[in-house]
């Protein structure tokens, strides 16, 4: 649901002199006007904001963007209050009865929804995000400033020229004079491949780093565990199986975000179902899954099932270590998971706790953590965009070998409309919902 009102914390987590909070949406405005002393008047520009809590009031401003002319091309309002996290708790807190969390990635596409910005510059943003070197940072801005609309199109338009000849042949026998002979088009077709070669490595490349997604059995644990990694109280953590029914974002210092997911319950229906579905629907976005396991019901023996997603596995979590110690369990578990870290944790008490947080930030970018292998890259350090170029100079290439070894020229043809398709996704408009669910939610929460 993208025509609804949605807001996020937009700065990092933690104190700071300043928290940023972002709204969007067609009621960004009213729902301010509900949550803050003052309303914040729909006008482009700086107001001032009060913000009432149970020691006083606090000061702050609001930059007012009204819709089109804001990056998301909606009604638009980013929050700058004081950096206290308990303040942006009730700040966040009060916003969420008027307003919807934004999912990862959300604001930005609402942008690329409302023809604000296309799937090259949406790209271009994340890797400016997450760029760890100034000419990481300078590739991003480049396409981000002008996009590679231009230069994709005009690639088009060369393609289509040959295509046009290539497919005009076809409407003449080999003694008519009407087609044109292969030299004549070949040498264009080898240029355009060269000049695809070299805006390809125009491109930046996607940080290797992403969500870890934490999956299991209802009531592992993983609830608490999200809440003692973090440090404090992110998410609602019950002795009820299934009370998470959705996906929660949780974020850590140095740029981890675990993704609490609903647990695997036996008989799921209704709307434990539905929350099962969606946590297979928002997870494909995840570099890879730690999977949250509690001992107890395995004492006796058995193993538990491990989840169906199709992620990758970065570490197995033992939880509830201050009630269970199973030697048996842990040596089937790494005996049948070789060279995948094990952690053995108790929420309650803190028990390796620390050790998991000291080596989440090298399993969110695949690397192996000091404990064994990194598991398998899943081939998201490429973004779409890189990954729609290399295609289309990989059909090109198979498209020109073809016509060396004397392929007829309807399969020619063919090669040279699977080119221009993948260039065509390459502004986004005919990507389908899932790659577009795939590379938007692996943006931050807030952008």
């Amino acid at each position: 649901m993208l025509d609804d009102t949605v807001f996020a914390l937009a700065s990092a987590v933690g104190p700071a002199e300043r928290a940023i909070v972002r709204l969007t949406g067609p009621e960004a405005f009213s729902v301010l006007g509900r949550c803050l002393e003052h309303a914040v008047p729909r006008e482009r520009g700086v107001h001032p904001i009060t913000v009432s809590a149970a020691a006083g009031s606090l000061s702050g401003f609001a930059l007012a963007m009204p819709g089109p002319r804001s990056f998301t091309g909606e009604d638009c309002v980013e929050l700058h209050v004081p950096g206290a996290p308990a303040l942006t708790r009730l700040l966040t807190g009060r916003l969420a009865n008027c307003a919807r969390l934004a999912t990862p990635g959300e604001f930005t596409r609402r942008a690329f929804e409302n023809g604000r910005l296309g799937l090259d510059r949406a790209e271009a943003l994340r890797c400016l995000i997450d760029s760890q070197s100034e000419e990481d940072a300078d590739r991003a801005l480049a396409v981000l400033h002008t996009g590679l609309g231009e230069s994709v199109d005009e690639l088009r338009q060369r393609l289509l020229a040959v295509r046009a000849l290539v497919e005009a042949s076809l409407d003449f026998e080999d003694e008519e004079t009407g087609g044109v002979a292969d030299h004549e088009w070949q040498p264009d077709l080898e240029s355009i491949l060269a000049d695809l070669d070299r805006l390809s490595a125009q491109v930046p490349r996607i940080s290797g780093g992403g969500d870890l997604l934490l999956v299991g059995e209802a009531n592992a644990g993983k609830s608490s565990l999200c809440n003692a990694l973090a440090g404090r109280d992110e998410v609602l953590a019950t002795p009820i199986p299934g009370t998470t029914r959705d996906l929660v974002p949780v974020e850590l210092e140095g740029g981890v975000r675990l993704l609490d997911a609903p647990g695997d319950l036996r008989s799921a229906v209704g709307v434990d179902d539905e929350a099962l579905e969606r946590r297979r629907d928002l997870s494909r976005s995840a570099r890879a899954m730690i999977w949250v396991i509690d001992p107890e019901p395995y004492e006796s023996g058995g193993r538990p099932s491990i989840p169906s997603e199709d992620l990758p596995l970065a570490a197995i979590v033992l939880t509830r270590a201050d009630r269970v110690a199973d030697p048996a369990l842990r040596t089937r578990l790494t005996g049948e998971s070789p060279g995948c870290p094990l952690f053995v944790v108790s929420s309650v008490r803190g028990d390796g706790i620390e050790a998991l947080r000291d080596a989440l930030p090298a399993l969110s970018r695949g690397g192996d953590a000091g404990m064994g292998p990194a598991f398998e890259s899943s081939g998201r350090e490429v973004g779409a965009t890189q990954a729609l170029l290399g295609d289309s100079g990989t059909l090109l290439r198979e498209a020109l070998n073809g016509l060396e070894s004397g392929e007829p020229p309807e399969l020619l043809s063919a090669r040279l409309g699977d080119v221009l398709g993948r260039l065509a996704e390459i502004e986004g408009r005919h990507s389908p919902e899932d790659l577009l669910d795939r590379i938007f939610g692996s943006f931050c929460l807030g952008k």
